[in-house]
């Protein structure tokens, strides 16, 4: 059986596992109906106290960077007493990721900087045009400033913008709605996994375009669904600031052992 944590960052929910496991057990145990049910899952390799972090989307893809579970990696490490001090450095796909546990429980990523790779390109689905934002980090997010986040307008779109024939590969989809220079709110389209709570590395991307299209200040409070997160600007990388919470552990039967 696979023995299994679940963590949250503002409701974006992980299941972390510390084994290998067959990839084709990811959108089973990620599924919310036949499953434990989480928008990622997350491997954490501990090989003489260096920590790796392999992430899935719930229908199993890859993807290199997820800021949420960073954060909810900072405190399986911090619950498992596998870390003894209040910094920690994860391994990841696009490099080392350095947090910080802070004395009020919240947990701080350094994601590092986004690189934006067009502004307010048009993209056109039906007879509707928006302007797009491209951003990379570790995973890319397309981003849209709205006068105010129209549900309807996002629920219909969301997913057509993100496997839109502009882009080479399918992207994460970030609505914007801006509510004072250091006040954002953001909903996100995550590829592989739909509508989430909340998104770190959206976050970040949204931050850095509003930034350079809004003059945004460097710190900034997000509001997502699932509530509140900061980000501050620093010369090294944009830091995301939130609580990350443990939710349960249990065992996963995988499918082979429930037939034995």
């Amino acid at each position: 059986m696979l023995y299994f944590e679940k963590y949250e960052a503002n409701g974006n929910d992980f299941i972390i596992v510390n084994e290998i496991v067959d990839k084709a057990v990811i959108p089973k145990i990620c599924d919310r109906h036949f499953g434990v049910g989480s928008d990622g899952f997350i491997i954490v390799r501990n090989e003489n106290n260096t920590f790796y972090m392999d992430y899935y989307n719930a229908d199993g893809s890859r993807a290199s960077l997820c800021g949420n579970g960073l954060r909810c990696v900072g405190k399986y490490l911090q619950k498992n007493k596998l870390i003894d001090s209040n910094t920690f450095t994860v391994k990841t796909e696009v490099g080392d990721k350095v947090g910080f546990i802070n004395p009020d429980g919240s947990i701080t990523i350094n994601l590092g900087k986004p690189i934006i790779k067009y502004l307010n390109e048009e993209v056109r689905i039906e007879n509707r045009i928006f302007l797009v934002a491209l951003v990379e980090l570790g995973v890319w997010h397309g981003v849209i400033y709205l006068g105010n986040l129209d549900e309807e307008l996002m629920y219909k779109y969301a997913p057509l913008l993100s496997k839109h024939p502009q882009y080479s590969s399918h992207i994460n989809v970030n609505f914007c709605e801006i509510i004072s220079k250091d006040h954002i709110k953001i909903v996100t389209y995550e590829r592989g996994v739909g509508f989430t709570n909340a998104c770190g590395t959206g976050a970040c991307c949204s931050y850095i375009v509003g930034k350079t299209l809004y003059n945004l200040n460097n710190q900034v409070k997000i509001i997502f669904k699932g509530g509140e997160a900061f980000i501050e600007e620093k010369a090294d990388g944009i830091y995301l600031t939130g609580k990350a919470n443990f939710i349960c552990r249990g065992y996963y039967e995988r499918e082979e052992e429930q037939n034995a």
